[in-house]
């Protein structure tokens, strides 16, 4: 939290453009709240964009604070399934892994034949690096599945990347195309599945095929312009990933994990002053990847941990 204030509060925060000066107001008032400081928290919330209710920063804060009034309810009454979902759900949009991990586990002692929730903790776990636990979570999600095709298929592409989290490219392999079975047309389970492919350098042939024919269908969507981006980056192929990823930026200026992959990019293409000004700004942006700041201070490129 203290290194989330410095930085709030440095001279590089107060020449950002309004996105990132309204995103580092939002990083700061969690930190005033994880020091026990709420006060200070409200009060770092008051600016006029942050009144607007359709703004994207406004919802957010919404999130933060209708997730605080949940857990209020459940420590009162913990059997209120309802409440339990709402809270791991919104937990799950603002990726808050940590937190979702400990409440989906904690909503299963109350609650322990509910196949989401089983989900939700496996998704948390496989995003903590708990490939073992998420196995466990979700393979228990699967025991308790009953006529539920979409989320079967969900629960098997998690499966596949805990699988390829362990090292277990095959079985990783099988729960995907498993996955893809039950739901063909899943553009996120196509685009995640392509990832996991290239980056555990199986078969690029295939990962790029999927995500082109993604892109045949939309050509501007960022989502398969990212992916396609970082597959050809895996392939070592950084030129050809630099343009998709910068047709993405035109789409898509103030998303963190493509500042990220921007500046991964150009590091492998020698341009090392690129590579720290995108780090940065992922920073500012939000960024929960916990070895960006080791890359920023290295100018090193370090595979991510979200």
């Amino acid at each position: 939290p203290l290194k989330a204030l410095n930085l709030a509060g440095s001279d590089e925060v107060k020449r950002l453009a309004k996105p990132e000066e309204i995103e580092m107001r939002i990083v700061a008032s969690g930190a005033r709240r994880d020091l026990g400081e709420l006060d200070a928290a409200v009060i770092t919330l008051t600016c006029k964009e942050l009144k607007t209710e359709n703004e994207e920063w406004a919802v957010r804060v919404g999130n933060y604070g209708a997730i605080e009034s949940y857990k209020d309810a459940v420590n009162c009454d913990p059997n209120l399934y309802q409440i339990w979902t709402q809270i791991i759900s919104l937990e799950y949009e603002n990726e808050q892994w940590d937190s979702l991990f400990v409440d989906s586990e904690k909503s299963l002692t109350y609650f322990p034949t509910q196949p989401l929730v089983y989900f939700f903790c496996g998704v948390a776990a496989n995003k903590l690096l708990l490939f073992n636990k998420a196995m466990e979570h979700l393979s228990s999600g699967l025991d308790f599945l009953v006529n539920d095709v979409s989320l079967e298929a969900e629960i098997n592409s998690q499966l596949g990347i805990s699988y390829f989290g362990l090292k277990q490219k095959e079985l990783g392999f099988q729960k995907f195309e498993k996955s893809l079975q039950w739901a063909p047309r899943n553009n996120i389970m196509i685009q995640t599945f392509a990832i996991q492919l290239a980056r555990n350098q199986i078969d690029f042939p295939k990962a790029n095929k999927w995500v082109d024919n993604l892109l045949l269908l939309d050509s501007g969507d960022t989502k398969s312009l990212i992916v396609k981006g970082r597959v050809l980056f895996y392939e070592k192929k950084y030129s050809e990933a630099l343009d998709f990823l910068l047709r993405a930026l035109k789409l898509l200026e103030n998303d963190a994990v493509l500042n990220e992959y921007l500046g991964d990019t150009y590091f492998f293409l020698g341009d090392i002053s690129k590579a720290s000004d995108f780090w940065l700004k992922a920073k500012f942006l939000g960024s929960k990847n916990k070895y960006l700041e080791q890359k920023i201070n290295t100018k090193t490129y370090y595979e991510a941990l979200y």
